[in-house]
């Protein structure tokens, strides 16, 4: 509890809604990894891996602090009902459940799972994997270990020199961030589908049909079927999250509504 109470410190309301219809929230740690939730609360990762999930008025509602300090490389709470960390560096993950509460720390270590580059939660209750060593997405059921899917990804689209810096699935689609190449499309079997033209992300979100990335000085929102984008001006925002009554941006030391 008290710990609780400490990280209520980490964040004072320093502008309420004024002319712009915005509000600012001071943050006093640095954010490393933003997700959303179904009910539109917010989970904020820092660089040491501790959580903050914060409600739908922003005000800090849970913490959570791993056992381990490392910097998260994907956390994925739309599920709603676990929350799910992964640690590349400690090639772990940690699952909690919807009030960062029961903690489950896990880490790869089966014969035919070498190195991770990112993971991160399935439709099905399963893990999304890419294994950098052999150059395949798998498909990982982590409650009995095994392998579901081993999909080879085709050497044409990857390199050795690869860079795969985030992924998530979304309407039963497999969305992988490859730095050089783009925004990399696969279907709930593993097989490859298209690729987003979108060089350089390494985050991304959604909002209905549209996926949503920084592209230089700007969020691109890009509908997903129709392939039109749109473009909203960033700023210095590192994460943009849109809902169906605000935008929500993520700054190095805050946290910024606009309704």
């Amino acid at each position: 509890m008290a710990y609780f109470f400490v990280n209520i410190l980490f964040f004072v309301l320093c502008l309420s809604r004024g002319v712009a219809d915005s509000i600012r929230i001071q943050l006093l740690y640095r954010p490393a990894q933003v997700s959303l939730n179904r009910y539109e609360q917010l989970f904020i990762a820092d660089i040491e891996g501790n959580l903050y999930q914060y409600d739908t008025n922003l005000k800090l509602i849970q913490t959570f602090s791993p056992q381990k300090k490392s910097f998260p490389t994907i956390l994925e709470a739309w599920e709603t009902m676990r929350i799910f960390v992964f640690f590349q560096e400690l090639q772990e993950y940690v699952l909690l459940n919807r009030i960062l509460g029961q903690p489950e720390n896990n880490r790869f270590r089966q014969e035919n799972i070498h190195f991770v580059r990112a993971a991160t939660l399935s439709a099905d209750g399963n893990l999304w994997l890419f294994d950098e060593i052999d150059f395949t997405l798998k498909k990982y059921q982590f409650s009995q270990k095994n392998i579901l899917i081993a999909s080879p990804l085709d050497l044409t689209l990857l390199t050795p020199e690869t860079d795969i810096r985030f992924m998530r699935e979304y309407q039963n689609k497999l969305f992988i961030a490859e730095k050089a190449h783009g925004i990399l499309v696969f279907d709930n079997m593993g097989n490859y589908l298209e690729t987003i033209p979108a060089k350089g992300v390494e985050w991304f979100s959604f909002y209905e049909n549209s996926l949503i990335f920084k592209r230089e000085s700007h969020w691109v929102v890009h509908h997903l079927y129709t392939h039109q984008e749109k473009n909203i001006s960033a700023g210095n925002a590192i994460f943009m999250i849109l809902t169906s009554t605000k935008r929500i941006e993520i700054f190095d030391d805050c946290i910024k509504i606009s309704f």
